[in-house]
Order: C-alpha cells, then structure tokens, then sequence
C-alpha cells in the first residue's frame, strides 16, 4: 500500500505543469508591439507567456521509470529552445566600456588603410554620447583621419533648426535626463550616478548640463502631456455620454469638434457633464499641520476611464529670478515659474478651480460631481458666485445645496 502511494504521488509530479522561465523573459515583456508596451500582467505578454510554457507529456502509466525518462526529454528539450532563443535574442542599444582597454585594443587591431600604418585613437564626447576618431600616424604625412558613426540622434523637435552641435541632439543625453525625472531625480543625483559609474561631465552635469536639457526638453514634454491629457478627456466625455440616455454620437461629434478648433459654438447647455476627482501632492513632506513647500502639483482625474483630465502646477520659487536677485541689472527673459504668493496649504483650493475652469473654458467640459478631500477651503472655493450663476442661468432664484435627512 505505501508503496502504491509513493507512485502515485511521482506520477502526479511528473504529470503536473509548472511554470519555467526562459532566457527572453525580460525582453518579451517590454517587447513593442502594434497595440502598445507588453508589460508584465497585460493581455499581449499572458498570451505570450501561455504559447511559450512547456508542454508536459501525459503519463503513460509504464511505472516510475516512463514518468521519470518523460521529464527529462521534456528538459533536454526546454534546453535546446533556450539555446535557439540566445542566439536570436536582440542585442542591447547600449553597453558600458571601459575606455583605456578599448582604444589599447583598437589600436592594436587597427591599420590606415591608405599608408597600412599605426593609428591613433581619439574619444570625441558630447555630455554623455562617445564615439572614436582615428588618426593616422604615418610620419610621411599620410594624415588619414576617420570618424566613427555618430551616436544615435534625439528624434524629438526641439526647435533648433541651425547646424551647430548641441547636447539635445543626442538621444542618450536626452534619455538619461527624461529617465531621472521619471524617478523624481535632478541634476544633483544625476551628477552622483556618472560619477561612481565613472562616465564623462560627472562634474559638469549639475551645475550646467542638466539645467540645458532639461530647458530644451521641457517645451516637448509639456506639448506631449497636453496631447495625452486631450486623449484622455476624449475618452472620458465619449464613455460619459455613453452611459446617457440624453446623448447621442452626433453630441459627441459636435462636441469634439468645438474642442478641436472648429468653428462650432456650443451653449452651457450642451457642455457635457463629466464627473472627477482631484487632489494635490507637494514636493516637501508636511508635518501635522505644517505645509512649507515650495511648489505643488495638483492632478484632476475622471471618473469613467480612471485616467488624468487635467493638471495644474503652483509654484512660490523661480530659479532664474531668484538667480539675479540682490545683483545689479534686470532678470533676463524667461518662461517665470513663480505662480503663486499665498500659503503652500491654499495652493489645493485654487489649483482644484483653475483646473476646473480651464476643463470649462478651454474644453466645454463642465465637471458636474467632484470628490475630494473634505477640505472647507477647497468647498469653498469650488462654488458658483451668486452672481455669475444668476446670469448664466437667466434665473432670479439663488442656488441651495441639496441636504439629505438620513434614518436609521
């Protein structure tokens, strides 16, 4: 008996489907596809994942000896894909070299092509990106010179349309600065990073590299939120109306095409009515009560697709005014940042209005339900004036708030 019991268990062991990872894992769930990112957990990688998952034979009831010999051509088997996935997996975009041996074995390797004499090799950097330059060092005056293929170009308009060299024009520059950003990172940590990594302008990216991307990228990145934010509250009105008996796809096409630019006029009445919520985060950390931070972000979210509608930024510090201030002469003309002079715990009120208003003025959108922190600054501030309500409404009666008598 215990030793029937003992089979048993081998052959539900043998018969049993596990997962195995594979050596591609990684680059098959950040592989691009036509539909978007697969990232780990979405449709396009399970997929994937499920037509890539080993395939155990069934048990052929021959005793422990067949179970066993069928697990182990199911192995040798896993192992011959494994070998076929390493030799056609992708090769990295980037590595890191170090820079002495590289040019000791160029320079080992490498002849003129026109005089068959020894080289030089020359490292030519812009900020981050390298590549080589090799020289000739014929004594007869052969004077070859070479240039390696320069590093990959930044394909985003930056609006720099003369032919001198700038650091934006490399995209691994333009990558390191947009990555540290994404991790709420500045010149400081970027500067400590290329140091230990002992990558070049490690000294020079705080204090001058990072603050010129990061100015040449900015306008691109905010012309990209705004594109994105204008996708989504597209999506967010089309599902509200959606879910409305009242509305129909030709209120969803005229709306749009107010939105877009178009000649259409709409009346309030014809604003549809979207719910949201919205809150507001600061860069330092308040205790209890105290709120003393410099500057805040505030996001406005909807309701339907759960995606940001709108954005709005506060802020009690610019860096160049402050730059010049106690010197002699003006500040110089710049995009000022500063936006804000009150208290850091009343940015969230008045952040909450102007995101609100522009969603009214500038998208005909009115945000009919808003959730929030039960803030009476921010209730405040989010109601109509008498006057303004009045007006709009062709009406003499003032508005009440509903109040609900709730029984237990």
């Amino acid at each position: 008996m215990h030793m029937h019991l003992q089979q048993q268990q081998c052959n539900q062991h043998a018969t049993m489907s596990h997962w195995t990872p594979t050596q591609d894992q990684e680059n098959r769930r950040v592989a691009a596809a036509e539909d978007g990112w697969n990232l780990a957990g979405s449709i396009q990688a399970a997929d994937k994942k499920n037509r890539n998952r080993p395939k155990w034979s069934d048990d052929d009831d021959s005793g422990t000896d067949s179970s066993c010999g069928s697990v182990d051509a199911v192995i040798s088997s896993d192992s011959e894909e494994s070998d076929l996935e390493d030799k056609s997996k992708s090769r990295s975009v980037r590595v890191l070299l170090e820079i002495n041996p590289l040019i000791d074995f160029v320079q080992r390797n490498c002849k003129c092509p026109k005089c068959q004499g020894v080289v030089a090799v020359e490292e030519v950097t812009t900020t981050l990106a390298t590549s080589l330059k090799l020289s000739s060092l014929d004594q007869n005056g052969c004077g070859a010179i070479d240039h390696m293929t320069k590093p990959t170009a930044a394909d985003v308009d930056l609006g720099c349309k003369d032919n001198r060299e700038r650091m934006t024009d490399c995209a691994v520059n333009v990558l390191c600065v947009i990555g540290l950003l994404c991790c709420d990172n500045g010149g400081k940590e970027a500067s400590t990073i290329l140091g230990f990594l002992g990558l070049p302008t490690a000294t020079s990216m705080e204090t001058q590299s990072w603050r010129i991307i990061e100015d040449r990228i900015s306008p691109a990145i905010c012309s990209l939120t705004q594109e994105m934010l204008l996708e989504n509250l597209l999506e967010e009105v089309q599902k509200t109306m959606d879910k409305s008996e009242e509305c129909d796809n030709n209120d969803f096409d005229l709306w749009k095409s107010s939105v877009a630019g178009g000649n259409v006029v709409l009346s309030k009445k014809q604003h549809p009515k979207v719910r949201a919520s919205h809150d507001m985060g600061w860069q330092q950390r308040g205790s209890g009560s105290s709120c003393s931070s410099q500057s805040g972000h505030a996001l406005c979210v909807g309701a339907e697709k759960r995606k940001p509608i709108g954005f709005d930024i506060k802020s009690k510090l610019c860096s160049v005014c402050d730059t010049i201030h106690g010197k002699e002469g003006p500040v110089k003309e710049h995009e000022c940042c500063k936006n804000w002079t009150g208290t850091s715990g009343a940015m969230e009120a008045k952040a909450a209005l102007d995101m609100h208003v522009d969603l009214c003025d500038k998208c005909n959108t009115i945000v009919d339900l808003i959730v929030a922190d039960d803030d009476a600054s921010t209730r405040a501030m989010m109601q109509w004036d008498n006057a303004d309500f009045l007006r709009h409404n062709s009406t003499d009666v003032l508005p009440q708030v509903p109040k609900n008598d709730w029984k237990e």
